[in-house]
């Protein structure tokens, strides 16, 4: 059952683990370790997000917060961001961590990687918020579920595992351009428009 689980409150601050959690045995024979979302929330109503991954035995081995900002148009949009999903997956026999974050309040969205140390690797910016993810069965590729307020419906984003990088596309976009997300496109970009919702047996067909 998904639940909030609190596991720690001090003075004027509540530390609650998101339901998103994951164990994670790193190699053979290993106890898992735990990777959870974490949120901060302070009675005034401000906080942070942050991703943790916890030993076995219940102690914190590293925590990561999402520090970017970036420029569309002339709105900047900096912290705070707060996680939505975790997926850890292998490339090339070594591991790695993607999580989706989402500005504290408005549209944009990040997707970032990580080693199994919790070093960032790269970034994708998606002009919305990305829910959900997984991976391919071949383990090519990242496949980052959600919404695009630029372009007015739900996505799938096709991300290379190898290069979690780049920005969504802005061809037809209501919304600014980033004026500094990183270099690179995804692999594919699928796009239902929200002014035509798919009925059955329908084939929705979309510029990627």
């Amino acid at each position: 059952r998904r639940r909030h689980t609190r596991f720690r409150n001090v003075t004027g601050v509540q530390t609650c683990a998101l339901p998103i959690s994951r164990l994670i045995a790193w190699e053979s024979g290993q106890r898992p370790q735990l990777l959870v979302q974490v949120e901060t929330m302070r009675h005034t109503g401000t906080g942070n997000g942050a991703i943790a991954l916890f030993s076995g035995q219940g102690e914190l081995i590293w925590q990561r917060t999402l520090e970017d900002r970036y420029r569309f148009g002339d709105t900047d949009y900096s912290p705070m961001w707060y996680p939505t999903d975790l997926m850890p997956f292998r490339v090339d026999g070594q591991w790695r961590i993607a999580a989706s974050w989402h500005h504290h309040t408005w549209w944009p969205g990040v997707v970032t990687s990580y080693d199994r140390d919790g070093r960032l690797m790269e970034q994708f910016v998606n002009a919305g918020w990305i829910h959900q993810m997984n991976t391919s069965a071949d383990g090519r590729y990242l496949l980052a579920a959600g919404v695009s307020n630029a372009l007015g419906g739900t996505v799938l984003a096709v991300l290379d595992t190898r290069a979690i990088k780049g920005a969504s596309p802005s061809e037809g976009s209501v919304l600014p351009v980033c004026a500094n997300c990183p270099s690179g496109a995804p692999v594919a970009y699928f796009l239902v428009p929200w002014r035509k919702r798919p009925m059955g047996g329908d084939t929705v067909v979309t510029d990627v």
